[in-house]
């Protein structure tokens, strides 16, 4: 349901922007979204409102039971002791959780003990390897803003995040994978804001994604 909502929230934002953008006409003008008739601004605040509020709460589309190697909800199998990039999305989520582990690349043992201990609290299956079970709990309930998100990341919170792009006005997929379209689309927004353009979404980019709301143009 919340989903339906956003979809219609979203198009009468680019309605609003195409008809009585902040720089375009007057903001006085009258325009009809959803059924309703008022002028312009008033319609511009409450659907700006409205909008975060679907955005930050809609992760309907991802759900642990779809999970597939190919899904935003999983990744490669990991035991202890193995390496590599896949190891470092795992300590980057077992961080944004609250684990104190270091992003180092191994499945060491804090590794393995943190996972064990979020297996635990998830009711999953306790034996510190990271299937598809783990990694689907793991990235559907990670909080917005509590990891960097970059190129390659998928989960909850990249949902949110395309979410807000397309409330500032991105015309790109919402599927909760960080894919070459997400990462253009930051990158031209940190340009906007004069931020460094690296497509790396961190603490400042969030904040500004949240605050800039429906006031920048859309595309």
């Amino acid at each position: 349901m919340r989903l339906v909502l956003l979809d219609r929230f979203l198009d009468g934002a680019q309605k609003l922007a195409r008809v009585n953008g902040p720089q375009t006409q007057s903001w006085r003008s009258p325009v009809t979204v959803f059924g309703y008739t008022a002028d312009s601004q008033t319609l511009w605040l409450y659907s700006s409102i409205i909008l975060h509020i679907l955005v930050m709460t809609s992760h309907d589309a991802l759900k642990p039971s779809d999970a597939t190697i190919n899904s935003p909800t999983t990744g490669p199998t990991l035991r202890p002791w193995d390496v590599g990039p896949a190891v470092v999305e795992l300590q980057e989520l077992l961080r944004a959780h609250g684990f104190r582990v270091g992003v180092t690349g191994e499945f060491d043992s804090y590794t393995e003990d943190a996972v064990m201990i979020f297996q635990r609290r998830h009711d999953l299956r306790i034996d510190a390897i990271v299937g598809p079970r783990t990694w689907a709990a793991l990235k559907t309930s990670v909080k917005p803003g509590t990891r960097v998100l970059r190129r390659g990341l998928s989960g909850a919170d990249v949902y949110v995040l395309q979410g807000l792009l397309q409330v500032n006005g991105y015309a790109i997929a919402r599927d909760g994978l960080f894919g070459k379209q997400t990462k253009q689309a930051v990158r031209h927004f940190q340009q906007q804001h004069k931020l460094t353009d690296d497509g790396r979404v961190d603490r400042v980019t969030w904040s500004l994604l949240n605050g800039q709301g429906m006031g920048a143009k859309f595309l």
